[in-house]
């Protein structure tokens, strides 16, 4: 797809999902009063045809063409393991139909779509591609089955959370979080800048750079979701969402998301209350120093400002191979992230932080910064003439075992260290590369050595033969040398 769309616009386009999103027809109605006709037939061809949503010009109406039925995964799969987990889920389906209880539906999703991923693929791509498959099929199903319920018990809350509410966040982000994973729509700092509304634009805006929320914005809602200290807990967990508490001899209420209802966003009172949420949600509770938010700042910029347009410029072939364009935008992009993101986050965690706060700070903003540029990674290598390009998809691989990493390990990188602490665990760090480099110095002499020999045997086996080294068959020996070596 051109560059003619706004990113922005480009990026509403591809997060419509009609299976998940309750007013989708809505949305797309309201992003075509935005732009010109010729964008309009862009954006139909390049996005929705491929959604399988038709768009009736003539009364500007949408319609979604696409018919899902779980079971028929059974006849597609060949796997006999996989064949038995997809009949038990699709039986475990009409057991959903019966849960009422928010908790029952929440553990039941958890459960199975954590059953799913753990489907092995043998880095088989036919076997990733099914397993995506019946994760979509899945989601589909169960969202299906949650927007037909009548009534979901909901515990007494603070936040006036009611079915629909639930509703829209478990299938609008919670179900499409675990589908899209990191091309899932998170709005950042520079996104709220854009927005019109005064409470979006100035309180959101500043409250989502002081708490480092996550802010997604549903077909009717928008969710303030406070991110976890804990590197492996699901930022979008249902129970982790309707989580509300209150410690012993205190009266305030602590919360992990707060609520805003589009149509209310204008309501003063309204306001109020989404203001008193945001004031409830668990934070840092320690002083971050100036230098490091500097940082973090800092870096936000950049990565707006420069390394997302360096990445995003048009490709200019002009004469030059595509590939080639291609791995120097990758070598370019690397350098840059290295010198600009990555080693002022390393030097803060040497020098700079002093409390565990400001370590969880770090984490969470590089999380943050890495998720986004995973995101336009992923766009990016959708322009037709790289789509299948071997080095983006390996880059992109690259860059998000780096963020898994970070995520499986934050507590061993991301903490305060005294000089000699960090000497001691920068040394132990290493000791898994040094192995390896020790091995690979070995392994390497051993096969300069083999190289060698075999060499030297197929010189000699090139020289004139005499009379005597044919009656003693030393050529045969020579060549049984050589042959030990291959």
């Amino acid at each position: 797809m051109n560059n003619d769309i706004p990113y922005p616009l480009k990026l509403l386009a591809t997060q419509v999902d009609p299976n998940l999103d309750q007013n989708w027809q809505i949305t797309l109605q309201r992003l075509f009063a935005e732009i010109q006709p010729h964008q309009r037939e862009i954006i139909c061809q390049h996005i929705l045809q491929q959604k399988k949503i038709h768009w009736n010009r003539k009364e500007n109406t949408f319609c979604y063409l696409a018919q899902h039925d779980f079971h028929s995964l059974i006849e597609k799969t060949l796997s006999p393991y996989t064949k038995i987990l997809i009949k038990q889920i699709a039986d475990s389906l009409d057991k959903l139909k019966t849960y009422n209880e928010i908790y029952q539906i929440s553990d039941y999703l958890e459960n199975i779509l954590g059953q799913i991923n753990q489907i092995d693929t043998e880095d088989d791509l036919d076997l990733q591609a099914q397993k995506q498959r019946i994760l979509k099929e899945f989601i589909y199903a169960a969202a299906q089955i949650i927007l037909e319920k009548d009534h979901i018990a909901l515990p007494i809350n603070h936040r006036h959370i009611n079915n629909d509410v639930i509703k829209t966040f478990i299938t609008e982000v919670f179900l499409k979080q675990q589908l899209l994973k990191y091309s899932f729509n998170i709005l950042r700092s520079q996104q709220l800048r854009e927005e019109k509304n005064h409470i979006l634009k100035y309180f959101l805006y500043k409250q989502q750079k002081t708490r480092q929320l996550d802010i997604v914005k549903t077909s009717k809602y928008i969710f303030a979701l406070a991110p976890s200290s804990e590197g492996m807990v699901n930022t979008f967990s249902i129970r982790r969402f309707l989580q509300e508490e209150k410690f012993e001899a205190c009266e305030n209420i602590y919360i992990n998301a707060a609520i805003l209802i589009l149509e209310k966003i204008d309501d003063p009172v309204h306001q109020q209350h989404f203001e008193w949420q945001i004031n409830h949600i668990i934070t840092i509770d320690k002083q971050v120093n100036q230098y490091v938010s500097d940082i973090v700042r800092n870096i936000e910029l950049y990565c707006h400002k420069e390394l997302i347009p360096f990445l995003m410029a048009p490709l200019n072939p002009r004469g030059i191979f595509i590939e080639k364009l291609v791995d120097q935008r990758l070598i370019d992009f690397e350098q840059k992230l290295s010198n600009h993101v990555l080693e002022p986050i390393a030097d803060a965690l040497k020098h700079s932080v002093h409390h565990t706060d400001e370590c969880h700070y770090l984490y969470i903003n590089i999380k943050q910064i890495l998720d986004d540029l995973i995101r336009h990674f992923m766009e990016f290598q959708s322009q037709p003439s790289i789509i299948f390009n071997k080095q983006v998809h390996l880059f992109i691989a690259r860059l998000k075992s780096y963020a898994t990493l970070l995520q499986k390990r934050h507590t061993d990188i991301f903490t305060v260290f005294s000089y000699e602490a960090w000497k001691q665990h920068h040394a132990e760090a290493l000791e898994p590369t040094n192995l390896l480099k020790d091995l690979s110095l070995n392994s390497l002499q051993e096969y300069k050595d083999a190289f060698s020999e075999l060499k030297e045997n197929q010189r000699l086996l090139k020289q004139s033969v005499s009379f005597l080294n044919k009656l003693l068959n030393k050529p045969q020996k020579i060549k049984d040398n050589i042959i030990k070596w291959l």
